[in-house]
């Protein structure tokens, strides 16, 4: 099978699961088959993201109906550089492997900085697998747990998050969670 091919059903592998309509099984083993083959990623993230909106040169033209007109081109540049977590779009997903027999994945959309917006992230789902057999353990969801406070013109969080079984599984060790602490300054 080709690459394109197996990326294709794995995409929709992974859209049966996330809405619940794998009901046989098969969808989770096509995951962990391929899953299993990733790049491990590091115990961590980095990552920022940059945003820059500068005018440029001005251009200057004359119109009867206005008269002597300038505008300035104006020029966008967003970067976004994440280290650490080695994730890998496949269809409307980014599966990775956060360490040897355990897969994560979510929806792409509102996923990293650039395109969350602040807003709500989408579900984040947690496939457990013994790493001889390739035989699926657990599924679960990710629940959080957000504690914060200011102290101005800091904001502090600390959040834990864990992972609720579905599917009937067994229950899912908290050590697949994770725990952060995060600041930021507000100006």
């Amino acid at each position: 099978m080709s690459s394109i091919e197996e990326r294709i059903l794995v995409g929709a592998a992974l859209y049966k699961i996330a809405t619940g309509a794998d009901e046989d099984g098969e969808a989770v083993k096509i995951v962990i088959a391929y899953g299993s083959k990733l790049k491990k990623s590091l115990p961590f993230e980095v990552g920022f993201s940059s945003y820059d909106k500068s005018n440029g040169s001005p251009v200057s033209a004359h119109t009867q109906e206005h008269g002597q007109v300038t505008i300035r081109d104006e020029r966008e540049k967003n970067i976004e550089k994440s280290f650490g977590v080695h994730k890998e779009r496949i269809g409307l997903y980014r599966l990775w492997k956060d360490r040897e027999g355990l897969l994560r994945f979510h929806h792409f959309w509102k996923s990293d900085m650039t395109t969350s917006n602040g807003g709500k992230k989408p579900p984040e789902f947690a496939i457990g697998y013994n790493k001889k057999s390739l035989a699926m353990k657990y599924i679960g969801v990710l629940c959080e747990k957000k504690i914060s406070f200011h102290l101005w013109p800091v904001e502090f969080s600390v959040e834990l998050d864990y992972f609720k079984p579905i599917y009937d599984t067994k229950k899912i060790p908290l050590s697949v969670g994770d725990i952060s602490f995060r600041f930021r300054i507000v100006m």
